[in-house]
């Protein structure tokens, strides 16, 4: 019971990402970092690092079957 559920197809579907995407919703929604200190750590601009987290969190919905919340 020490290990926290995860969705089974997870892994799999974090795999189908690019690697912008998967290392962007990792530290956004993953690790609850900041877009900025995203930015910073990439070397790109914020409004990349939130382009790749939503297409990537999309992608992840449509391949785990889980309907867009907003």
């Amino acid at each position: 019971d020490a290990m926290p559920w995860v969705e089974p197809s997870l892994p799999d579907a974090l795999s189908r990402l690019s690697e912008g995407q998967r290392v962007a919703v990792m530290l956004v929604h993953g690790l609850d970092w900041t877009y900025g200190e995203v930015s910073e750590l990439l070397g790109v601009s914020k409004s990349t690092v939130q382009t790749q987290a939503e297409r990537g969190m999309a992608k992840l919905r449509k391949h785990i079957g889980v309907a867009d919340v907003r």
